[in-house]
């Protein structure tokens, strides 16, 4: 933001901790999204028959949580957003290898 600590702490008090609870909150969204992709990779993806709506299903999640994530952190030049697009370009990687393991499948 281009601001010093001191100026935005004095501008708006209570910032720090509020971001405290944000990024816990987010650390909740991020691993219940691991978890239900875990959860979609060891049961249905793993039967080597893979339903599109499942693909398309993750593609979405993907899109909302992690894809999202990165565009906004883009958007505001943070620190995180190279390993964050990376986290995203791993996603789609895997929908692939899915996809194309599932066309296989048939």
């Amino acid at each position: 933001m281009g601001a010093a600590l001191p100026d935005v702490e004095r501008a708006v008090p209570g910032l720090a901790r509020w971001l405290q609870m944000v990024f816990r909150v987010l650390g909740g969204f991020v691993v219940t999204t691991g978890l239900f992709t875990v959860y979609l990779a060891a049961s249905s993806l793993r039967t080597g028959r893979v339903a599109m709506s499942i693909l398309s299903i993750l593609a979405l999640t993907g899109l909302t949580s992690i894809g999202w994530m990165a565009v906004m952190n883009f958007v505001i030049d943070s620190d995180s957003k190279w390993p964050l697009l990376g986290l995203a370009v791993l996603w789609g990687g895997a929908l692939i290898l899915a996809s194309s393991g599932s066309q296989r499948g048939r």
